[in-house]
């Protein structure tokens, strides 16, 4: 995602969703996962990946 305003439209939501569904963490941190590696951001995409 190259927009900021994009990337803090699904931080938004990603926290939104993991406060809402806490019992699905395994999905949020993958969606957050998916979030970095999008943006490049690999290593912090394995440490995510790693909590799951």
């Amino acid at each position: 995602m190259k927009s900021g305003i994009t990337y803090q439209i699904l931080l938004y939501l990603y926290n939104k969703a993991q406060s809402e569904f806490p019992e699905r963490l395994e999905k949020t941190l993958f969606w957050r996962a998916c979030a970095y590696s999008v943006e490049n951001k690999l290593e912090k995409a394995i440490q995510v990946l790693k909590k799951v």
